[in-house]
């Protein structure tokens, strides 16, 4: 037997091709409702100046619905400038989903880099990194001015990250580079911290990096040196520039900057050691010797020569600065900040031996001998010159006119033989009694000055320690208790 065809139902088939019939009409219906919405939906807007929550749902379905009017662009940008978080967010967002439809909105955008607000200028930057549009050149030079010469800090960072975002380093590795180079004080100062800000640094840039640690300027050395910390550029010749700065500069903050520098960097040598221990000793400013003292604990330099240096300076250094520094160091190293003990001892011999009645009266005995021999010296001076100007006298009026050689010139006066014996010239009794009231201030001065001394030294060591407290780094942790304990036992 043949098979036999199944012929569908007439009823089934009629009514399937009214359901497709229906589905047609509703989408047709759908999508003359759809744009007729857009339409009211952008008269709508048209008419609303400000951006309430109906005008912010009307803005968000047009942008879903990829419409690039002007109106809807502008709203959106507007509401980039929203100080919530949502708003700015959701506004960025909808903002690079037209971008892939139109590349009118990267122009719309950087129209807003011309604005007077800096808000407005930092939020167009902000949008410009995530728009896939590339940049053209008037816009790239827009942004470079802007890294250059504008006068908010933010826009300048920004910018730049910008320029960087859009694939445009090199240019701005050239542009840092030629300003580095050929810059006045203040754009090598600028490009110093745009290149911190970026991390930016190549093979070329590190050599025009290094001059700038023998600048002329402070305020350049000063910005190297920062800016090789933060970096964090652990290069040999970069170390090298820093132990130069703390050594041989003659500015004390730049010295600052460069033991700060090497604290940043995190490299431990001997050689910097020894530089940090002959900075902490011997350098005249008292805040260079206190960043030397808490940069040798962020080191972790616990080595005895240099406790013993921390020691010696909260012991003997007259600056509270550096006392406190070294309490601070030592707390950090985990050790007790107590004073040198042999050091106070000595310093307590040496005043006893200095108050002793033996070398006060020395003192003044040689006080008294050097005034008595210069005012011998006055008096023989004095007698001279009233001597000579009698003798002149005489001499000029008896035999200097009658004596005369055979050639006509006149001789060589000669004293002049006289039987009366030769007058002392007393002192002036006003100038004696003067002389004795000095002496006596100058005993009265000593004794006091000796007993200050002494009574200043006995107490030093029972006065209360110095709170530590950090002085130039708001950054270093206190060393936990675990931290402590464990370095008193080993």
């Amino acid at each position: 037997d043949s098979a036999k065809f199944d012929w569908p139902d007439p009823l089934k088939v009629i009514a399937r091709d009214k359901e497709i019939k229906m589905k047609k009409d509703k989408i047709q219906i759908n999508v003359q409702s759809l744009v007729e919405a857009k339409l009211v939906l952008l008269r709508e807007l048209h008419k609303v100046n400000s951006m309430v929550a109906d005008t912010w749902a009307a803005v968000q379905c047009l942008a879903m619905e990829n419409v690039t009017e002007r109106i809807v662009v502008d709203k959106l940008i507007t509401m980039t400038q929203s100080l919530e978080t949502l708003i700015r967010v959701t506004a960025t967002k909808l903002l690079v989903r037209l971008s892939q439809h139109s590349d009118v909105i990267l122009f719309m955008v950087a129209d807003e880099l011309n604005n007077k607000l800096w808000i407005n200028r930092y939020m167009a930057c902000k949008v410009i990194q995530k728009i896939h549009t590339p940049l053209n050149k008037d816009i790239l030079h827009k942004l470079l001015t802007l890294m250059w010469s504008d006068y908010s800090e933010n826009i300048k960072s920004v910018a730049g990250e910008t320029i960087g975002v859009k694939g445009y380093g090199h240019v701005l590795h050239d542009e840092l580079c030629c300003r580095l180079r050929k810059g006045n004080e203040s754009e090598r100062v600028d490009a110093l911290n745009r290149v911190v800000h970026l991390r930016m640094m190549t093979g070329r840039m590190k050599s025009v990096f290094l001059k700038c640690f023998t600048d002329d300027h402070v305020s350049v050395r000063h910005n190297a040196a920062k800016g090789a910390g933060e970096l964090q550029f652990a290069d040999d010749d970069v170390i090298e520039g820093l132990l130069t700065l703390i050594s041989e500069d003659h500015s004390h903050k730049v010295k600052a900057a460069a033991i700060e520098a090497l604290a940043d960097i995190g490299v431990v040598t001997d050689k910097i050691i020894s530089q940090l221990v002959w900075s902490a000793q011997y350098q005249q400013e008292g805040m260079v010797r206190s960043a030397a003292c808490l940069v040798l604990a962020i080191l972790k330099v616990d080595r005895e020569d240099v406790v013993n240096v921390l020691r010696d300076r909260l012991t003997a250094d007259a600056d509270n600065s550096v006392k406190k520094a070294s309490t601070q160091a030592l707390q950090m190293l985990g050790l007790k900040p107590e004073k040198d003990a042999s050091l106070i001892l000595a310093i307590k011999e040496a005043v006893k031996k200095l108050g002793s009645k033996e070398a006060i009266l020395s003192s003044i005995i040689n006080s008294d001998s050097s005034s008595n021999d210069c005012y011998s010296c006055d008096n023989a001076d004095l007698g001279m010159k009233s001597r000579g100007s009698k003798v002149s006298v005489t001499r000029g009026g008896t035999r200097g006119t009658s004596r005369e050689s055979k050639t006509g010139d006149p001789l060589p006066l000669q004293r002049e033989k006289t039987g009366d014996s030769a007058k002392f010239d007393w002192p002036d009794p006003l100038k004696v009694i003067a002389r004795d009231k000095e002496i006596k201030m100058k005993k009265d001065k000593i004794q006091i000055n000796v007993q200050s001394l002494v009574e200043a030294i006995l107490s030093a060591h029972d006065k209360k320690e110095p709170t530590a407290k950090f002085l130039w780094r708001k950054d270093v942790p206190p060393p936990s208790p675990l931290t402590t304990a464990a370095s008193a036992k080993a």
